[in-house]
Formats: structure tokens, C-alpha cells, sequence
């Protein structure tokens, strides 16, 4: 098992998350916690950078789901940087539901 790790980081537009390890129901709320203090940086675009994660569960999508919903409610875009977890956002039928980063800070397509 792989401790989950994270680092909050601010640019001049954008709050961003970058996750590494394992997010599942042990990391959930250490995870919230790091993206609540993204979202208290009050940036138009907050970004989850998933891609360094080596396991994803069904609490990740629930995590990722609050954090778009928390992010519709403050009208601020949220964008994912994907990585291996693209799949299991596929199969769960939720990648739509989301931005999606070429690289961590510079969305590829605009907000829905």
C-alpha cells in the first residue's frame, strides 16, 4: 500500500491539487481537506492533477464529484490532469463530467 501524498500549489489562475499514491477510502478525507484549501484560494480554476496516482477506488470518483459540485455551487471551473486514472473514470461513466488538462495547469477544452 502506498501512502497518498498531495501538495497545494497556487499560480496566478489557478489553485492546483497534485495527488500521488493511492486515493481510496483512507485518503478521502485528508484529500477533501487539501482540495478545501485550494478552494479557499478563491482562484477562477481549481486543478486536480491525478496523474501520479497508482490506485483510484470508487471514493476517488465520490471526491472528485463533491469538488464539482462544490465548484458549480462558487461558479469556478474545475479541471482534472488524468493520467492512469482516465480508465476508471470511463468504466464509471463519469469522465464527461469533467475538464480535462493536457498538463496540469492549461485546460484543454472549456468548462461545460
Amino acid at each position: 500500500m502506498e501512502l497518498l501524498t498531495w501538495t497545494v500549489e497556487e499560480t496566478e489562475e489557478a489553485a492546483v491539487v497534485r495527488f500521488a499514491g493511492e486515493l481510496d477510502m483512507a485518503g478521502f478525507a485528508v484529500a477533501d481537506k487539501a482540495i478545501q484549501e485550494a478552494e479557499g484560494m478563491n482562484k477562477p480554476l481549481l486543478v486536480l492533477d491525478l496523474s501520479n496516482l497508482t490506485f483510484m477506488d470508487s471514493n476517488g470518483i465520490h471526491l472528485l464529484l463533491l469538488a464539482r459540485k462544490r465548484a458549480k455551487e462558487d461558479s469556478r471551473k474545475l479541471a482534472l490532469a488524468l493520467g492512469g486514472t482516465r480508465r476508471l473514470l470511463e468504466l464509471a461513466g463519469v469522465l464527461s463530467f469533467f475538464n480535462l488538462l493536457d498538463e496540469p495547469t492549461q485546460p484543454s477544452r472549456p468548462d461545460q
